[in-house]
């Protein structure tokens, strides 16, 4: 019989006073449902049951310090009716079991988050579980909170293990600090970022890419309940952009009182410190009814220069494989010369040196020049300068970040209305250098000390360029549950935010008169004359009087709107639980604006606007079911436990961009795709001990703006042959226009993921093992084509129809002819891509007493086997498993963590596999494997707490090898080992 369910619950208070062991009850008898009210309005319970349940009964009576299922047993005195929790914490009413009965199954497992009232946190989605259907990771607070992560994306990039990102943007790019996650290779665009199961506002590329995964590195790691990590397409669940994986994080609102945390941190060596200060508030002024909970955060680490870690100098000594030129072109520990025409360098003394090349010291005496000078000849100084062309430049950007979140939850009359903030603001900061360092001088220079002319290279040591990029992403939404007929609860949800992206840099180019100094050894307009032989310390005085100063300022904005509607409830009673509907209706509006630069040298400022603004809105509808079909003790032969889940969405988008790049005040084009996802699954108990999962899913990623930009040239001619015409060249005679880019013809990217999975738990046990199998398929990838290739690739493929010709003329017959002239070449991105990929990963988890406390091991293991990809129609696949362009084949974690009453002791394994690299020859290597061990512990007393941690305890380097990116292996920390120091205070 289906009751209506009468649903209350608030999570316990996490943070107590020293004196407080269990919360404080005072309930007196009275109607079954409202003591139960009052009890998870006391302590903090999370309650679910069937108003049919508890109609006509009288609890007892609960008063004193004691633990919620202490209180339950006493209020459910007498009710014939029993308690018991779920594997999401959630406690659900049941009648109590007769004598001769077998025990109660735990059929309910996933609980829609909306269908528990006065629950504090605001996830938008179901709490997913590591039980459940799907092959879900999850890491909770503790596990976060002795990882000694710097952020969010450094602890992602360790623990989730299908995260494959080789390299994070503040090891990489100029100025950058921010987040990006890429699940199973398929791409950072493909993996789905949520934060309390809603989305964030995407970061503006500032390049024309419009849309690019939000920044989530802000986030202070305290603010985090759980992490839930979907390795697989989920589009059927969670909409567009879930073709790798999902990731949602699940922030804590359980708050009760207040807490300051603050962290800071050293590598070994002295340097590389960060530092963090977090603080989190959380009061109910009114008994319950009304909860409040703020957090602030802010954090700043430095940045680390390449010459702070001899990761480039090690590879160097070992095998440089840079030209000659490239030495020249940055900067090194010496001054170098080569010699023009390639003929051995002669001083203007007469004495030749014998070589082509010489280096001298940065630093010498005039006389010794001719000594030094025969002394370097042969060969070139390659040891780190002291500027951003060599030494100086960031191994890793400094950071700085600053995160605000608050939430107000009221419940009144049935309805529970609740408004939360969230402000997530990350600056990176590092130095670069755009500009060469290998400067011609004439032979004919007086300062010159050569008979050839010459290319020389020195350090210019206030030259540097510092690059900040500063990310945003603000949230606000408002909502409100409400409780509907038949057990069911109504979401109405709204979202408005920005996310928002700025660009600093502070340039300091050369005058133009510095390189005719440097060539003819004359005053620059009204500088003096360039010795790049003289005083190094004058000659560093002199180039700062060439310097031209400016900062140049990017910004871009993309305004973000969400509305979304939710029900959710019974739908049928089933032997072993009602079946949950969760129905849900979604509009989101995303609209990039302008890229506008601004540029100040001295007092003067000029502003342009770079790209008109583009927009997407998505409109979708989803509906998903939750069936538990059959009790574990009570179920045909086979189907123990049954359990049915089945999703299925519809996203219609529709994104606007200009029509043509590089054009001004361009028409805007449109385009309009209809998607459906679904995703499927079930598991079963075959035994026990032993569950079977099976679950199959689609995802997509429909364009956006950025994928509807065409560039459009009127080529007058090249000499390039046309296959199809013997002995004719294309344009030859006449232009043709070429079309390169993106284009509004492209279709949805689609996958399609199946996962098979086992979990063993013995009941009573705290073992938990798990192997789980998945499959992804992605087809109709978006490819770009390029230059002169897609040219030549198209002319010699013309049953893609992408070559348009003029009519065969009369001349063309006379000469053999069968088509005529091109008038077109389209060579914008087409659907064509495909990528297939297969994942293994295995879990184990065991918790047992030892050494007088409780000791839980937990390890994680993945295996890639298989990563390989296509690009063009007809061709080939490519296999790419174990080369550095695809994740690696394998990766695995592995900790212990040890507590006793006050004490946690906790350490931890970090496996990386190995993978092959091109060298700067052309042959490739195999860069090896590396493990990094951590080591962490934390003593609490009172309401205080102390936490100390080692990171790479062992100081491992990582391996060394070029790779543009610092030449060391990065999916290592640059910092080696370093150590952290935590002190926390609640109050």
């Amino acid at each position: 019989m289906r009751g209506r369910l009468g649903l209350t619950g608030m999570l316990a208070a996490a943070i107590a006073g020293p004196a407080v062991g269990a919360p404080a009850i005072d309930v007196d008898r009275q109607d079954l449902s409202s003591a139960l009210r009052l009890l998870a309005r006391q302590s903090g319970a999370e309650l679910l049951f069937a108003s049919s349940l508890t109609a006509g009964k009288r609890s007892g009576q609960a008063r004193g310090r004691m633990s919620v299922e202490a209180a339950l047993d006493r209020l459910l005195e007498d009710t014939g009716l029993v308690a018991r929790r779920t594997a999401d914490g959630v406690y659900v009413l049941a009648p109590a079991p007769s004598a001769t009965a077998p025990p109660a199954s735990d059929a309910v497992t996933t609980v829609p988050e909306i269908l528990v009232l006065g629950r504090r946190a605001l996830n938008g989605d179901l709490q997913r579980l590591e039980n459940g259907v799907q092959p879900y990771v999850v890491h909770t607070a503790d596990e976060i909170a002795l990882s000694q992560a710097g952020e969010i994306g450094s602890f992602l990039r360790d623990r989730v293990l299908a995260d494959v990102a080789a390299v994070s943007p503040a090891q990489a790019r100029p100025g950058a600090a921010r987040s990006e996650l890429d699940l199973l290779g398929l791409g950072p665009s493909q993996t789905l970022v949520l934060v309390d199961g809603r989305r964030l506002p995407r970061l503006p590329g500032l390049d024309g890419s419009f849309f690019r995964q939000p920044d989530i590195n802000a986030l202070p790691l305290s603010a985090i309940e759980r992490i839930e990590t979907i390795p697989a397409s989920a589009g059927g669940i969670y909409g567009l952009g879930a073709l790798g994986g999902v990731v949602n994080i699940v922030l804590r609102r359980d708050h009760d009182g207040g807490e300051v945390t603050a962290i800071g941190g050293l590598s070994s060596r002295g340097d590389a410190g960060q530092g963090r200060l977090e603080a989190r508030l959380g009061f109910s002024p009114d008994g319950g009814r009304t909860q409040v909970s703020a957090g602030f955060s802010a954090s700043t680490r430095e940045p680390l220069r390449i010459i702070q870690r001899d990761f480039t100098t090690r590879y160097r000594a070992k095998s440089d494989a840079r030209t000659t030129y490239e030495v020249l072109s940055a900067a090194s520990d010496g001054r170098n010369v080569m010699s023009y025409t390639g003929q051995p360098l002669v001083t203007d003394a007469g004495v030749s040196l014998g070589s082509n090349v010489t280096t001298l010291p940065l630093r010498y005496a005039a006389g010794d020049f001719q000594r030094l000078a025969l002394q370097g000849a042969g060969a070139l100084s390659r040891g780190l300068g002291p500027d951003a062309s060599s030494g100086d430049a960031s191994l890793l950007n400094g950071a700085r970040a600053t995160a605000i979140t608050a939430s107000v939850r009221r419940a009144l009359f049935g309805v529970e209305t609740y408004l939360d903030i969230l402000h997530l603001e990350n600056e990176g900061e590092g130095l670069t250098s755009p500009n060469s360092r290998a400067y011609f001088v004439s032979a004919a220079a007086p300062t010159n000390p050569f008979q050839q002319d010459i290319l020389v290279s020195v350090p210019f040591a206030s030259y540097d360029q510092k690059n900040q990029e500063r990310t945003l992403a603000q949230r606000l939404t408002a909502g409100a549950i409400i409780e509907a007929p038949l057990g069911w609860r109504v979401n109405i949800d709204a979202s408005t935010g920005v996310g928002r992206v700025r660009v600093k840099q502070h340039q300091r180019q050369p005058q133009p008169d510095l390189n005719y100094s440097f060539v003819w050894g004359e005053e620059g307009l009204n500088r003096p004359v360039i010795d790049p032989f003289g005083d190094y310390d004058a000659l560093q005085s002199v180039l700062d009087l060439y310097r031209s100063d400016s900062v140049k300022r990017i910004r871009q904005s993309n305004r973000f709107a969400n509305l979304a509607l939710r029900a959710a409830g019974p739908v049928i009673q089933l032997p072993a639980g009602p079946a949950n509907l969760t129905i849900a209706a979604d509009l989101r509006d995303e609209r990039i604006g302008d890229v506008v630069e601004t540029t100040t040298q001295g007092d003067q400022t000029s502003s342009t606007h770079t790209l008109i603004g583009a927009r997407q809105k998505v409109a979708s509808l989803y509906a998903e079911a939750n069936a538990p079909i059959f009790r574990r003790d009570r179920a045909p032969p086979g189907l123990a436990g049954l359990e049915l889940q089945a999703s299925v969405r519809l996203d219609d988008s529709k994104a606007w961009a200009p029509a043509l790049a590089m054009t001004s005040d361009p028409p805007l084009v449109r385009s309009r795709h209809e998607v459906w996802t679904w995703t499927a699954g079930a598991r079963v108990f075959p035994a026990r001990a032993v569950m079977l999962r099976f679950s199959a899913a689609t995802g997509a990623l429909a364009p956006t703006a950025s994928e509807l930009i065409t560039s459009r040239l009127t080529i007058p001619g090249i000499f390039y042959a046309d296959p199809s015409r013997p002995g004719d060249t294309v344009g030859s005679g006449r232009p043709f226009v070429y079309m390169f880019g993106s284009s509004p013809a492209l279709k949805p990217e689609r996958a399609e993921s199946v996962s098979v999975g086992m979990v063993v738990q013995p009941p009573g046990s705290n073992l938990r093992a798990s192997l789980d199998y998945t499959r992804v398929l992605k087809r109709d990838g978006f490819h770009g084509l390029h230059g002169e290739l897609s040219m030549g690739y198209l002319l010699a493929n013309p049953q893609l129809g992408r070559v348009s010709r003029a009519p065969l003329t009369a001349a063309d017959i006379a000469r053999g002819y069968t088509v005529g002239r091109v008038l077109e070449i389209d060579g914008r991105a087409m659907n064509s891509a495909k990528l297939e990929t297969q994942l293994v990963s295995g879990e184990l988890r065991h918790g047992f007493a030892a050494a007088g406390g409780r000791l839980d091991l937990r390890g994680s293991v993945v295996w890639q086997p298989s990563f390989r990809r296509k690009l063009l129609p007809g061709e080939a696949w490519t296999a790419l498993t174990g080369d550095y362009q695809a994740p690696l084949e394998w990766r695995g974690y592995g900790g212990a963590t040890w507590r006793r009453g006050s004490w946690t002791l906790a350490a931890s394994a970090q496996f990386d596999g190995a993978f092959r690299t091109p060298t700067g020859y052309g042959e490739i290597r195999t860069v090896p494997a590396q493990v990094y061990f951590d080591l962490a512990g934390a003593w609490r007393t009172g309401a205080s707490e102390v936490r100390l941690g080692v990171r790479n305890l062992f100081d491992k380097s990582p391996s060394i090898f070029e790779n543009g990116v610092g030449d060391y292996n990065t999916y290592a920390d640059p910092r080696r080992r370093r150590f952290e120091l935590a002190l926390s205070r609640r109050f």
